[in-house]
């Protein structure tokens, strides 16, 4: 019985050292010992904006029909961040001009109404602050033609309701061109471009018009 208990009691000691040279190893290779991140539940409110784009020739019927997802460029970023935060933003594309409704800083007053058409099909770019090839055809402020809208929309039980900013406005041709980018800006000439996109080229004759919808979604 000496020698069992005598075995059995080198078996113990043999365990607990092993195990005690685990933790030490552990303790310097993991932090085992270091306080843990603790994570909660966080919800991602995305910001992203959808153009759709119908040409009707001179009886008002549709010629054709396109869609896509817009580019929001790092102005367009820069600008919300000041609205929302009232600072002033630095760096290579900051935020231009002075909008006295957001405490000085962040874009024109009206906000980002104006819609502007171009003639490129060179694809959009975080880095891009204007239309590659602006059209002849001046900007149209969808404000004031009655155009902008904000509407909640469910996504599900439980999951809430999204902003969505739809901007609308009809470009009269002032003559045959191919339009292939599009851009929403703050201004009716230069500004500050929020998003741009190119559709693949609508070709147009003098006597289209031209229907630009642009939707932007706030919230999942």
């Amino acid at each position: 019985m000496p020698i069992m208990k005598t075995k059995y009691a080198l078996m113990g000691i043999l365990v607990a050292g092993l195990v005690g040279a685990g933790l030490a190893s552990a303790s310097l290779t993991t932090p085992l010992f270091l306080a843990s991140t603790q994570t909660s539940n966080v919800e991602y409110s995305p910001m992203m904006g959808h153009i759709t784009v119908i040409a009707y020739d001179a009886n008002g019927d549709i010629k054709s029909y396109l869609q896509t997802d817009n580019q929001i460029v790092n102005v367009g970023e820069n600008c919300t961040a000041e609205v929302l935060f009232n600072i002033a933003s630095g760096g290579s594309q900051p935020c231009a001009g002075i909008g006295g409704s957001h405490g000085g800083h962040g874009p024109a007053t009206g906000g980002f109404t104006w819609l502007g058409i171009g003639e490129t099909a060179t694809a959009a770019d975080s880095d891009q602050t204007a239309l590659v090839l602006e059209a002849s055809e001046t900007r149209l402020n969808a404000t004031a033609n009655g155009g902008v809208t904000v509407t909640q929309d469910a996504t599900g039980a439980g999951a809430g309701t999204k902003s969505i900013i739809s901007i609308v406005d009809q470009f009269t041709m002032g003559g045959p061109k191919t339009i292939n980018e599009f851009g929403l800006f703050d201004a009716v000439t230069g500004g500050n471009m929020f998003a741009r996109q190119t559709t693949g080229g609508t070709a147009l004759s003098g006597s289209d018009t031209l229907q630009v919808t642009w939707t932007i979604d706030v919230g999942a």
